[in-house]
């Protein structure tokens, strides 16, 4: 189904996300990089390069990521009508009885280890990395985009039944019309919206340390994130696959092309473009860091990045989902984490700790 308008404004809160990292603290927004930090900071044992001083903001990040989901399930009634499908796959059909086991597993160790040896995957990647014209990024985006088109349609296709919950998502047309809308909707979109907005800024003037105030604008970042994939509708894993299906190259029984995903990457990738190469352009330092804590953008291309988007890709296509709307996903609980999402997590996990040493 395609969702044009939601899309394009998920797109724009993960371009908001995004540029408000890269900008005021000089780092990337990147949901593997981030979860990958906060999963060998519980593990591994602390050092310089893990420590909460120096990692803290990747693990606040993880936690608004989290939190987002928490608000998706609150909010989620009045923002399904709204955009007028679901932003979560019908549980009753995304369990490892349909997917199977050994697929659930290794695609989400395969997008663990990929996203580590590639050093990022969509958000750090695509939105950030194409902005800042990076080489590596878009020899990444090449890389993974191709082998999750190849794997979804020609590799390893999911069954019909999960094909088809796409199509059997929808709730209703999409409510263009505010007037149209719950009231309950428009309470958020007036009151809760804005704030949620002002909050990534608002923590810069806590009496607090800089480290802290750090920590507190990623969170607030992390979980205005969520919040934009759900509307893009990036955190229902067959939607995704649905962008994957191209007209003669979708397997049997997949519903009709949904490309959606061009509207993300409209409202997600054109104003971090602007923003980098526009505002920023000169700029000796980010706005609230001493320096910048982002690769350069004219790094080689190397074999290690292609292998690790490579895999990325083929574990991406196998489910349809990547870190940060796993995580939203996780999030919102029970109920909606299903038994195959928590495995696929696990090896997800797994993979990021096997490809660390690399």
């Amino acid at each position: 189904m395609f969702t044009p308008i939601p899309s394009f404004v998920g797109g724009l809160l993960l371009s908001y996300s995004t540029s408000t990292l890269l900008l005021s603290q000089g780092r990337v927004f990147g949901c593997s990089g981030v979860t990958h930090s906060t999963i060998a900071g519980c593990v591994v044992p602390e050092s310089e390069q893990n420590s909460v001083r120096t990692q803290g903001w990747k693990w606040a990040t993880t936690t608004g990521l989290l939190a987002g989901g928490a608000i998706l399930r609150v909010v989620r009634p009045n923002l399904e009508a709204w955009v007028g499908a679901s932003i979560f796959d019908d549980t009753s059909v995304w369990t490892i009885a349909n997917l199977g086991l050994n697929k659930v597993l290794l695609a989400g160790f395969l997008v663990g280890a990929g996203t580590k040896l590639a050093n990022g995957c969509t958000s750090g990647h695509m939105l950030v990395g194409l902005a800042r014209k990076s080489k590596r990024s878009l020899a990444a985006v090449i890389t993974f985009f191709s082998a999750a088109l190849l794997t979804a349609t020609q590799l390893a296709p999911l069954p019909a039944s999960i094909l088809a919950s796409n199509a059997a998502a929808a709730v209703k047309p999409f409510v263009a019309d505010l007037y149209d809308a719950p009231p309950p909707l428009i309470a958020f979109l007036i009151i809760a919206a804005p704030v949620l907005s002002s909050l990534p800024s608002v923590a810069y003037s806590l009496p607090v340390s800089p480290r802290l105030r750090s920590a507190a604008q990623s969170f607030f970042l992390g979980m205005t994130f969520s919040l934009g994939l759900a509307l893009a509708g990036m955190t229902r894993p067959s939607k995704v696959l649905g962008f994957f299906y191209l007209p003669y190259l979708a397997p049997v029984g997949a519903p009709a092309w949904d490309p959606s995903l061009m509207m993300v990457a409209l409202g997600g990738l054109v104003p971090n473009f602007i923003a980098w190469n526009n505002v920023a352009t000169g700029w000796k330092r980010p706005l609230k860091e001493d320096k910048w804590e982002c690769p350069s953008p004219t790094a080689p291309v190397d074999r290690k990045l292609l292998i690790g988007s490579a895999m990325f890709g083929v574990g991406w296509g196998m489910m349809g989902i990547c870190p940060g709307p796993l995580l939203a996903v996780l999030g919102a609980g029970p109920g909606i984490a299903t038994s195959a999402l928590l495995a696929f997590a696990g090896t997800f996990a797994l993979g990021g700790l096997v490809a660390r040493p690399f």
